[in-house]
């Protein structure tokens, strides 16, 4: 599997992930289950410790804790648990969707 990156001048870098086996701690931020699970698997048969967790806050416990050295995060959290509706800027008047 190849990372690949883009930087600010154009160019693009490409980092193999086996590069990173034992070196790179991945965050997976996702309320579903279903996706934490099948992203530590995929990851973790690669070599790389994985750590996942459901929401934000628990995102932000994680950080605080160990090193972090790549995140993975879901920007679609369910309304009922953490969407960031409430970070989200209000609806302009002529669209209010």
């Amino acid at each position: 599997m190849t990372i690949e990156s883009t930087s600010n001048s154009g160019g693009s870098d490409s980092l193999l992930l086996g590069d990173l086996v034992g070196r790179c701690t991945v965050l997976v931020v996702d309320d579903s289950e279903a996706v934490r699970t099948a992203l530590d698997v995929l990851l973790s048969l690669h070599g790389l410790d994985v750590v996942c967790v459901a929401s934000p806050a628990a995102a932000i416990q994680a950080v605080a804790t160990r090193n972090v050295d790549l995140v993975l995060q879901d920007m679609n959290f369910r309304r009922d648990a953490t969407s960031g509706a409430t970070s989200r800027p209000p609806a302009h008047p002529a669209n209010p969707t």
